[in-house]
């Protein structure tokens, strides 16, 4: 059997909008929520699956990207992580989001990050962040590591 595949590469564009879909829907996860809204579109744990099994994929491959050459990277995954979640806590400051929000984005994407980051391809989303440390300790109190450095854990 002949399969066609479509034409295209990885680009700049798809990559953050695949890290941006994987730390939105963990920040839903963390608000008991299984989908928000992205863009215009209704996003859940499907989209957020195949979002961080392609990001995993293109770091574990070096996949290059299609419009500016750079190779996809831990560095540079992480880079943009810190990049939208400086976006997007701009954009909680400017409404009425409390500092609670704002913790939760960063625990969401220290919990993306870490699941793009191993060494091994994690089990379904959902079950990893119901068994993971990370999602485990962020429904007590006390600080967590994240992005923006040590801040309390959210209660939730």
């Amino acid at each position: 059997m002949d399969c066609v595949f479509p034409q295209g590469g990885v680009t700049l564009y798809g990559l953050k909008y695949n890290i941006a879909v994987g730390v939105l829907f963990i920040n839903a996860w963390l608000s008991g929520k299984g989908h928000f809204f992205y863009r215009g579109q209704v996003e859940d744990s499907a989209t957020a699956e195949i979002s961080r099994s392609q990001v995993w994929q293109w770091i574990r491959h070096q996949t290059q990207l299609e419009d500016d050459s750079r190779v996809v990277s831990r560095r540079l995954v992480t880079d943009l992580s810190k990049e939208m979640v400086m976006e997007l806590l701009l954009e909680l400051g400017t409404g009425r989001h409390s500092d609670r929000d704002k913790r939760r984005i960063l625990t969401a994407a220290d919990m993306f990050l870490e699941v793009v980051l191993k060494r091994d391809f994690p089990e379904f989303i959902t079950t990893y962040l119901n068994q993971d440390h990370t999602f485990l300790s962020s429904q007590n109190t006390g600080p967590v590591e994240a992005i923006g450095g040590e801040i309390p854990r959210p209660k939730l």
